[in-house]
């Protein structure tokens, strides 16, 4: 993922993850850069992210669209 910028300076990344196609789930982590690694989860189960930026003034971007992901 290429990092998000805005005017008043990103401070971080929530992670969503579904198992459901096109539904958005909770929040399952944060992160201050634009990298993650999401563990407990169950091999050969495809997972959906989607991704909001969090800038220094609280406010938080367009999530991405939910992406496709298979646990190893």
């Amino acid at each position: 993922m290429e990092p998000s910028t805005d005017n008043v300076g990103v401070t971080g990344y929530q992670i969503f993850r579904s198992t459901t196609a096109g539904v958005l789930g909770p929040v399952v982590g944060t992160s201050a850069t634009a990298s993650y690694s999401d563990t407990g989860l169950t091999s050969g189960t495809t997972y959906y992210y989607a991704i909001k930026a969090i800038d220094a003034a609280g406010n938080t971007s367009w999530r991405t669209d939910l992406k496709p992901g298979t646990a190893q």
